[in-house]
């Protein structure tokens, strides 16, 4: 039986807490209760014609799931109901890009997921995209970014900054990007034309990201990345189409998070083609 469900005895009544829902029985005395909770808990679960009480308490164990073999992610989620039936999340590949040392130490940290390492293999065949990137590196990140976003599949960014980061999801076509980003920033930045005019240069950031500001950034983009699969199998609500940035620094107070539209000069979401339209009107 799972662990987290336990009993107390009041006013003749016996509570049964199961994780933070309380359930209420009656009408059974408090000896033979914890008889037959015992044999439960001891794993004795055969029943004869006349323990009908026995019985009983076992269908209603067997409502609240006390029996599941919860062991990972995917059982976890079928017990409360989500289970990922069109696609289980073990199958879920992920394609990740960016600073060499940083894709490696996110490989490492989930061994046991299916990963590409997009940065040795040119492929599309994965199910959610990764970028993860030092912010300095802006060439790479127009790269990667471009990459990502001409394979049509979603992914999500991180972009470490010193001593802060920022994770962002782009469904491509329909949310904004990392150029939008980048684009807002440039106009949000009184030398944004000083910046710009690093943008193609080749010269590579390689410098100390906080283990500790890494794994955190790692365990909340995971959490998003299970949040799409269930959205992938119909089990969660859609996202919205307006993106959220979700900005951590070791500075600040918590979390911070503001919306990024796309940017109308945005050369991926508004293509050249797309802008040149010819109206005609006849009087």
């Amino acid at each position: 039986m799972r662990t987290n469900i336990d009993y107390v005895f009041k006013d003749k009544k016996i509570y049964i807490k199961n994780d933070e829902q309380i359930y209420e029985l009656s009408g059974i005395s408090r000896e033979t209760f914890m008889k037959i909770w015992d044999e439960i808990k001891e794993g004795y679960l055969h029943c004869d014609e006349q323990d009908v009480v026995k019985k009983k308490i076992i269908e209603f164990l067997k409502t609240i799931h006390a029996f599941e073999n919860v062991h990972d992610t995917a059982s976890f989620l079928a017990m409360i109901g989500l289970k990922m039936e069109q696609q289980p999340m073990e199958k879920h590949v992920i394609g990740i890009c960016g600073d060499a040392d940083l894709v490696e130490q996110y490989i490492q940290s989930i061994p046991s997921q299916n990963i590409v390492n997009l940065n040795e293999k040119a492929t599309d065949d994965y199910d959610i995209g990764l970028i993860v990137v030092r912010k300095f590196n802006r060439k790479s990140i127009k790269h990667y970014n471009e990459m990502m976003f001409h394979k049509g599949i979603p992914y999500n960014s991180i972009t470490f900054d010193n001593v802060s980061f920022e994770i962002t999801y782009t469904i491509p076509k329909e949310t904004s990007c990392l150029n939008c980003k980048r684009l807002r920033e440039t106009e949000n930045n009184v030398y944004g034309d000083v910046f710009s005019l690093f943008n193609d240069s080749s010269h590579t950031s390689k410098e100390y990201v906080p283990e500790e500001t890494i794994q955190l950034a790692y365990s909340f983009v995971k959490v998003h990345m299970l949040k799409e699969a269930m959205q992938m199998n119909g089990l969660s609500v859609e996202n919205e189409l307006i993106q959220t940035v979700y900005a951590y620094s070791l500075l600040n107070d918590g979390w911070r998070t503001h919306n990024l539209f796309k940017h109308p000069q945005c050369e991926l979401c508004f293509p050249p083609t797309v802008n040149r339209q010819i109206f005609e009107v006849s009087l």
